[in-house]
């Protein structure tokens, strides 16, 4: 270890150089993310502060319910809004997971291996450019990584199922990671008697339950949030109905896999026209931002009945996400938070690099029967990197979920391989 600390230590100090010089100088309002999400997020922490209410500030006087999972505006609230302190919160909890992946690593690997493993996460553009932004990334990847370090170092297996617990009431998402857990819960919990593990799956589902008793009675929908029912027609509907159009029409297979930003959109137009909405107005469902969870049922609905309709560009559709979340370069996220543009070389070797990677996960996963020890970890994985395959307009933001797991697991792989210039 002592070998390595020559290398470690001004590398963090170089990484403690480039945050504050990206830091120091910016407003708050450059740290918003351009997509629009951290509006959302300020609103309802604005709204809380305020009114303690949880929807959001502009709808408060019209009583319109958003419904978004809360950990990540409640904690906007306890710092007062202080957007530089969220930043640099963000910015420790990158750094610590990258410390979490040496630590695990140089157990598991080289101190060569999870050394480089460590750093490659810590300098990662997107990562890091993502701990920039006002966003939920670098909270939920921490808490995922600290998982994983209190499963395998057997600290304290309470502490992992209430952290798991409250993952979903910050993405909603992590309701499969909740879902796959109980159902393998032989990976997690196999020490336990029967009466301990019905207690932790209590713990496990009672988060998502009571956030979603609370949603019903503010609007009589049973639900965690309106987000996945929203993206299940937005992105999944919408991407399956343009790469049918392009089967229909014969297109090239590059067409067929390349689902434009714009084409989405369009068909997200067209199938929110589609819609059977009984008596809530059309209005309402083509804005749907101020009640969202009067048209979620109707979509989510609609949007399951055309995915089961079209099994073939439901494929397409996976196979396309899974490569976009493996190897997109993410350049438009760090050219926003760092102002710059990006030269095409360093594009294509980010590129590079994620494709070197993504065959090491496969190499990985082609040995997977030899790490047996690692399953629980898996599990994590896929329950992950599955929603993502729903996606018909992925990005480097969403694929950055995996980036841990990924480089876990590479390095566990080029470990095995004995690879000359890591040993």
């Amino acid at each position: 270890m002592k070998n390595y600390k020559k290398f470690t230590y001004p590398a963090f100090l170089s990484f403690f150089v480039l945050f504050i010089s990206n830091f120091y100088t910016k407003k708050d309002g450059d740290f918003y993310d351009p997509s629009g999400d951290s509006g959302s997020y300020l609103s309802l922490a604005k709204s809380l502060n305020e009114n303690q209410k949880f929807v959001r500030y502009e709808f408060v006087e019209s009583g319109f319910e958003t419904i978004r999972t809360p950990i990540y505006s409640l904690l906007l609230s306890a710092f007062n809004i202080e957007i530089k302190a969220i930043i640099f919160l963000q910015f420790f909890l990158h750094c610590l997971t990258a410390l979490i992946m040496f630590q695990l690593l140089s157990k598991k690997t080289s101190n060569k291996i999870a050394c480089v493993s460590s750093l490659v996460f810590l300098f990662n553009p997107v990562m890091f450019s993502q701990s920039q932004l006002v966003l939920t990334e670098t909270l939920s990847i921490f808490l995922l990584s600290l998982c994983i370090f209190l499963f395998f170092e057997k600290r304290s297996m309470l502490l992992f199922t209430l952290i798991i617990s409250v993952l979903p009431l910050l993405r909603p998402s992590y309701v499969l990671t909740v879902f796959l857990i109980v159902v393998f819960n032989k990976y997690f919990y196999h020490k336990y008697s029967l009466k301990k593990k019905l207690l932790i799956f209590i713990i496990l589902l009672f988060p998502t339950i009571s956030w979603s008793v609370r949603n019903y009675n503010q609007t009589s929908i049973f639900t965690l949030s309106t987000l996945p029912s929203m993206n299940l027609l937005e992105e999944t509907a919408s991407g399956i109905k343009a790469i049918s159009e392009d089967l229909e029409s014969n297109e090239s297979i590059l067409s067929v896999l390349n689902v434009e930003y714009e084409e989405r959109r369009y068909w997200s137009q067209v199938l929110r026209n589609d819609v059977e909405l009984g008596e809530i107005s059309r209005v309402i469902a083509n804005a749907p931002g101020q009640s969202p969870h009067l048209v979620a049922p109707s979509y989510q609905r609609y949007a399951i009945s055309i995915i089961l309709e079209h099994p073939l560009e439901l494929g397409i559709l996976a196979m396309r996400s899974l490569i976009y979340v493996f190897l997109e370069p993410g350049d438009q996220i760090y050219n926003y938070v760092f102002e710059i543009q990006t030269p095409d070389f360093f594009i294509f070797i980010i590129t590079l690099i994620n494709l070197v990677i993504f065959f090491c996960v496969l190499g990985f996963f082609k040995k997977v029967k030899e790490y047996k020890n690692l399953y629980g970890v898996i599990i994590l994985y896929f329950s992950t990197l599955l929603p993502l395959l729903l996606l018909a307009t992925p990005s480097a933001r969403f694929g950055s979920y995996l980036v841990f797991f990924n480089l876990f697991f590479s390095a566990i792989y080029l470990q095995g391989k004995n690879i000359k210039f890591l040993s």
